[in-house]
């Protein structure tokens, strides 16, 4: 309904108002999924699939996501795949940009000038090849005392770089979940300026 009165003809207030409409009923449709996969994930009942996919199209069409809003703020929005990831992986596409989504998302929302940055990389551990993801940003440092408490649910209110935003504070916890159920790890890094969020998944 507000997207077919933001077509109509309308003065800037009434815009304005409509905007404000619009990204309130997206945030709030996004608390609602937050704690539906919060349940779903501490019940056990949330599952992975298992399926051919190409991480290099998960990353592209995700960042081309963000485009309008890092444009609306005066960001820069680039992404880097390395030649040495595979074509096609196995795991849950929707899933890993589930992830991907949270990290851009806070990223943009708290950068206020600069560039956000997404790089795909190709790694090994214990001569096990992984997949890392990480977002960097020119946003706010984190504090690193507080850095542990990021991925706990329900975290976000306490947080330096996290006590303005509005949402359900499960966005991180639920990334984590989801990493950790994909067989990987997620963590963070600060920068001479800005943070690096990082998420592995393992290359079968």
């Amino acid at each position: 309904m507000a997207e077919l009165l933001a077509e109509s003809r309308l003065d800037k207030t009434q815009h304005r108002y409509v905007n404000t409409m619009q990204e309130s009923g997206e945030s709030l449709l996004k608390i609602l999924d937050d704690i539906l996969d919060h349940s779903r994930l501490t019940t056990g009942k949330l599952t992975i699939n298992h399926e051919p996919f190409s991480p290099h199209k998960v990353v592209q069409h995700t960042v081309r996501m963000f485009e309008p809003a890092a444009k609306k703020k005066g960001l820069e929005l680039d992404f880097a795949i390395s030649p040495e990831i595979p074509a096609s992986i196995s795991g849950d596409a929707t899933r890993v940009q589930q992830v991907l989504i949270n990290l851009l998302s806070n990223a943009i929302k708290f950068t206020d000038s600069g560039f956000v940055y997404v790089s795909a990389q190709r790694i090994s551990a214990e001569k096990k090849p992984f997949l890392i993801i990480s977002v960097r940003d020119t946003g706010p440092c984190i504090n690193p005392n507080e850095q542990e408490y990021l991925f706990k649910s329900f975290a976000q209110g306490s947080r330096t770089r996290f006590q303005d935003s509005e949402g359900s504070g499960l966005g991180l916890s639920i990334a984590k979940q989801l990493v950790t159920l994909m067989g990987g790890e997620v963590g963070l890094e600060n920068q001479t300026v800005g943070s690096t969020f990082w998420f592995t998944l393992p290359l079968n």
